[in-house]
């Protein structure tokens, strides 16, 4: 979620965020046309234990499924090391995955909420939306 800016260039970096009891964090992301069909997948960062019970995860208002802990999508599923350190993922962060619920209402940008719903403050590391086109 970090942009990669050119030599010279000033990088834009919101990331880490701090979300507040009750209090929700949106982003926004370019994603671009999505495929009819498609699963949407929303990977979310947590510095430290953060609990799912904790956090709701919603993308452009539609509600996102938790389906558990994660790894980075570019690791091999088959790997047994550990998630590789891609220079985006700060160490000590908690990787999540989401499935958006409903990918249609997905703009040409997207807008990912997380509601910490929790007592504790939450710190959002990491953001990475996957779109795996629908096999035909």
């Amino acid at each position: 979620y970090q942009d990669i800016a050119p030599e010279g260039g000033d990088r834009y970096e919101p990331l880490p965020v701090a979300s507040l009891k009750n209090h929700a964090a949106t982003l926004s992301q370019k994603t671009g046309f999505i495929p009819e069909g498609a699963t949407v997948r929303v990977y979310v960062g947590f510095f430290g234990k953060v609990k799912a019970s904790q956090i709701t995860v919603t993308n452009d208002g539609s509600a996102c499924a938790f389906d558990g802990e994660a790894s980075l999508p570019s690791q091999n599923e088959n790997s047994t090391e550990p998630p590789i350190a891609n220079g985006h993922l700060p160490k000590g962060s908690r990787l999540y995955a989401f499935t958006v619920q409903d990918p249609a209402k997905i703009g040409d940008v997207s807008y990912v909420t997380v509601k910490n719903d929790g007592v504790l403050p939450i710190i959002i590391t990491y953001l990475e939306i996957e779109i795996i086109p629908a096999l035909s």
